[in-house]
């Protein structure tokens, strides 16, 4: 887990960084002859950091279901009950407890850009946005019946 950890603070670290540099760039142009090009820069970085947490979000949700899955499967063929106990270890993961709420204020400020910028800000992001959770949840389920195929393989 201390690699998925690693890359998803690496990938959330990144998105921060380039959400604070976009609108600090955006304060500074304002009244500027650039601010047109500028703004078209912003808004194919809006869409491209949405694409980012979309699959970063996938890949905290595939990690998260593949360690349920072979805890599942451990106690299982063990007849241990190690599963609880992993659950509740993996609450604090970074790239699970902590991690949907730091998504989740990456998101809100993604999302304030994008309408500063005039993006449709709920081009990825439509879980807040009257999404239902199954509607949303089917991508993830795709992938994680394709790793655990690929796993069984």
């Amino acid at each position: 887990l201390d690699g998925v950890n690693d890359f998803f603070r690496s990938v959330t670290d990144e998105v921060e960084s380039r959400l604070d540099a976009a609108a600090s760039e955006l304060r500074v142009s304002q009244g500027s002859g650039v601010e047109a090009q500028l703004i078209q820069h912003l808004q194919s970085l809006v869409r491209k950091l949405q694409a980012t947490l979309a699959d970063l979000s996938h890949f905290a949700a595939a990690n998260y279901t593949a360690v349920y899955k072979i805890f599942k499967k451990h106690d299982k063929l063990t007849g241990l009950q190690a599963l609880p106990v992993v659950l509740r270890h993996l609450a604090d993961e970074p790239f699970h407890g902590p991690g949907k709420e730091r998504l989740e204020g990456l998101r809100l400020r993604l999302h304030s850009l994008a309408d500063e910028l005039g993006v449709d800000g709920d081009l990825l992001l439509a879980a807040r946005h009257g999404r239902g959770g199954l509607e949303n949840a089917w991508p993830v389920a795709k992938l994680s019946y394709s790793l655990g195929v690929i796993s069984m393989a």
